[in-house]
């Protein structure tokens, strides 16, 4: 399994990137793959238009899961059910807080990473440059485009 992490503290863009690879999937052929879970709500509303979500996109036997909810330790374990009954996915793509000397943030990035408990294949880190992040998701095409 590949793992690509969306980095970055809140409000930084994860949510609004996530959404964008999503509709990039479903351009090249991906489906979506209904799921029954109870869906977590954030705290407070993040987007006007966007919500965090979680779900898995299928193009023949390939599967992606792609997950935008890390901000608390209930979505994070809600999280790890949804990754537990879905086994077998080929890439695994998950918002993350950046770890920190803050205590609360470097808790939640732990918890995240002990979900999938491998080492990542890529980080796109929402706090560096323009040019680094667009660097990062063109090596994100090529992972998914070389599946």
């Amino acid at each position: 399994m590949k793992v690509i992490l969306i980095q970055g503290a809140e409000n930084t863009g994860k949510t609004i990137l996530c959404n964008r690879i999503v509709e990039w999937l479903r351009k090249e052929g991906f489906q979506d793959i209904p799921q029954k879970y109870e869906e977590d709500e954030p705290k407070k509303p993040k987007h006007k238009e966007l919500k965090d979500f979680r779900a898995i996109y299928k193009k023949k036997s390939k599967k992606i899961l792609v997950n935008t909810l890390s901000d608390d330790i209930d979505v994070i374990k809600n999280f790890e059910t949804f990754y537990k009954d879905n086994q077998g996915v080929d890439v695994l793509i998950t918002a993350i807080r950046p770890s920190h000397s803050d205590k609360k943030e470097n808790d939640l990035h732990q918890m995240i990473k002990d979900v999938y408990n491998q080492s990542e294949d890529l980080v796109i880190d929402m706090e560096k440059s323009l040019e680094e992040i667009v660097n990062q998701i063109q090596k994100f095409f090529h992972i998914v485009k070389n599946l």
